[in-house]
């Protein structure tokens, strides 16, 4: 599995290319479902994303300009695809990004777009 081969790299060149190749396993949206996320401001790149409440829990979108930004986001969503709304609610990117040896390597820019993330995640509602 992808986190735990991050969890062994041993340096940041390691876990930059484990990134880059994840990156490609994210899907690319369309213009129209572009459209349909939220543009996510303050990460150096541009960011979208999208929660979506489903019968079972949420359904979780994300795109980036950036590969790099891809291969975090292609994890965060795994992450999350079967998280519970109490974990939910709780939830720190920066816990996780350290549990895979990346936050010490994010400029502060785009750890700014993850923690945007976090605080939707942390505010979503189980209605």
């Amino acid at each position: 599995m992808l986190k735990e081969k991050l969890q062994r790299a041993t340096n940041w060149q390691d876990r930059f290319r484990l990134l880059i190749q994840a990156s490609k396993n994210l899907p690319v949206p369309s213009v129209a479902e572009l459209q349909q996320m939220e543009e996510i401001h303050g990460c150096e790149v541009r960011l979208w994303w999208k929660m979506e409440k489903t019968a079972t829990g949420w359904q979780f979108y994300a795109y980036s300009e950036a590969r790099i930004m891809n291969g975090i986001l292609f994890l965060l969503l795994d992450e999350l695809k079967n998280i519970d709304i109490a974990t939910l609610k709780n939830v720190s990117l920066d816990a996780f990004l350290e549990s895979i040896g990346i936050l010490q390597n994010l400029s502060q820019t785009r750890r700014f777009g993850l923690k945007e993330i976090e605080k939707r995640l942390q505010q979503a509602e189980y209605c």
